[in-house]
């Protein structure tokens, strides 16, 4: 659970805007320079991606990180000198990129994060038997990581174990921080642990965070 080792911010509100991907990828750049590059965790900017990368918006994180590794040498700005503006509505967006100016529109000076980012993997779960341990590998070695999940299985959830997700819409990015099994939930298909087993993921759009079905994620 990369919540114990400090590797996760505390919840953000995305707003009802479509900016998942932006908090995706911040979320996973804070969490890699702790478990990875060994700094203290950091809180980073959504809002820059918001402002400065149009073609990022409603596409997956991949091209966030793009983004940072092909215009700002891998960094990100930190959230204290880049705050996300819960008015930059997607479409009519009026902020200006600050990148270039170094400054924001307040006149905040920019701060880099000290997470970098020269490159990024992803791992999947096997075609055939569905294995996962490829997801948990990159977990534990890089830190928290980006999934994409149907958020319809979001609504109203209120604790324990999601079990409704089916996949089929994938329409919302989400930061996955962590596994385990509920032992009150029997697995099915059993398992050597006999229980439920489950990731722990982050959603923005409501400040909260969700435990959801292991067995439906195959992609992070």
């Amino acid at each position: 659970n990369s919540e114990k080792v400090n590797a996760v911010t505390p919840p953000k509100n995305q707003g009802a805007y479509g900016y998942c991907w932006a908090f995706g990828a911040a979320g996973s750049l804070e969490g890699m320079n702790v478990v990875q590059q060994k700094n203290p965790l950091q809180s980073l900017s959504e809002q820059e991606l918001v402002d400065c990368c149009h073609a990022c918006w409603g596409h997956g994180p991949n091209m966030a990180w793009n983004f940072f590794i092909n215009n700002t040498h891998g960094y990100d700005s930190t959230e204290a000198s880049y705050p996300y503006n819960l008015h930059s509505r997607h479409g009519d967006n009026n902020e200006t990129c600050a990148i270039s100016s170094g400054k924001t529109v307040n006149g905040t000076t920019l701060v880099k994060g000290t997470a970098h980012i020269g490159s990024y993997v992803s791992a999947s779960a096997d075609k055939t038997t569905n294995n996962t341990d490829n997801i948990l590998a990159a977990l534990v070695k890089y830190g928290p990581g980006n999934i994409g999940v149907d958020a319809t299985c979001l609504f109203g959830y209120k604790g324990g174990v999601i079990s409704n997700c089916t996949g089929k819409s994938v329409d919302h990015a989400t930061l996955v921080v962590g596994a385990g099994y509920d032992a009150s939930v029997a697995a099915n298909p059993p398992n050597p642990a006999g229980a439920m087993p489950y990731w722990i993921v982050v959603s923005r759009p409501h400040s909260s965070i969700y435990t959801t079905r292991l067995g439906h994620c195959t992609h992070a």
